[in-house]
């Protein structure tokens, strides 16, 4: 079986379903994301929240990755760090029922888990605000906890939702031969310090993260550029080297399609398969997840992947 290790974030997901008007009027707070985008804040004001109760879930893009990656086949494994608070989530207990092995999970008792705080939209389209939390303590003390693991690790899934530092000492330490690296630039701030590492083979922008990453800042990896419904568009050395057009889907929510994606490559890249298959396994497995609701609780089985695959020949 595959090993896949996800190096990265737990959050706790509270989402509203918004209509128009209130899109519209959260769209002027300053702590709003656009369209597909997932922003760092510092906080998220509970009086600008739309009024009703929101379905908590968990996320964070590390946890989604390694259920995306266990959902498909991969004996996945995730690094990180939560709050005192998750066990009143029942944070690892979850994470280990959908297929996740979590002892490389540091409880951090002075902190909350991190947080994500998601509106979905009319169109299905998400707006993700997160704080960090937790998050925020992953540090080099955790890497060397966790190097002998991750470098035997087939594939390595890592995002830019934890300190920078922690991600860089990782990478330093791994081996040239070592396992395959997926990087997630979201959110994009100061994600090319990360995408630019030589020790990164693949980076995963979506198109607005695509158009923020500077070209240079990639040169020495593979980027696939997912676009929603549009063509996933794969370069090399800043030239397109191929497309992927993403099987039809009925959407009913986004939240969590680019995590079942990454996840769903680095399982594939780590069976050794090529790029074409292992990005067209990778987009309909996101296009199998945006036909339910949630994130992790929508990421699919590798059954049903395949059978997306098969369908649209």
């Amino acid at each position: 079986m595959v090993r896949v290790v996800s190096f990265g974030s737990v959050n706790v997901d509270r989402t509203w379903a918004v209509d128009e008007e209130v899109l519209s009027e959260l769209r002027g707070r300053a702590w709003f994301p656009e369209p597909g985008e997932t922003k760092t804040v510092a906080s998220v004001p509970e009086s600008e929240l739309p009024s009703g109760s929101p379905s908590v879930t968990l996320g964070g893009k590390g946890a989604n990755d390694a259920v995306a990656a266990a959902g498909v086949g991969a004996d996945a494994r995730l690094v990180g760090a939560v709050g005192g608070d998750a066990g009143e989530y029942g944070v690892l207990e979850t994470l280990e029922e959908r297929g996740v092995e979590t002892s490389g999970v540091r409880v951090e008792s002075g902190r909350a888990t991190g947080a994500a705080y998601v509106f979905v939209a009319p169109d299905g389209e998400s707006h993700v605000a997160r704080v960090r939390g937790a998050n925020a303590a992953v540090d080099a003390a955790l890497v060397d906890d966790a190097l002998d693991v991750i470098r035997k690790a087939d594939a390595l899934c890592l995002q830019n939702e934890i300190p920078t530092a922690a991600m860089t000492a990782l990478l330093d330490g791994l081996e040239p031969k070592g396992p395959v690296v997926v990087f997630d630039p979201a959110p994009v701030e100061g994600a090319a310090a990360v995408a630019g590492h030589p020790r990164v083979d693949y980076v995963t922008p979506n198109e607005v993260e695509a158009d923020a990453l500077e070209a240079d800042a990639v040169a020495d990896a593979t980027v696939v550029v997912t676009r929603g419904a549009d063509d996933v568009v794969v370069r090399r050395g800043g030239a397109e080297a191929f497309r992927v057009t993403p099987p039809p889907a009925a959407v009913e929510d986004t939240t969590g399609a680019g995590d079942t994606f990454a996840g769903a490559l680095a399982t594939r890249l780590g069976e050794g398969v090529d790029d074409r298959t292992a990005v067209e396994f990778a987009a309909a497995a996101s296009a199998v997840a945006t036909e339910a609701v949630g994130a992790q609780a929508a990421m699919p089985a590798r059954d049903a992947v395949e059978a997306k695959v098969e369908e649209t020949g």
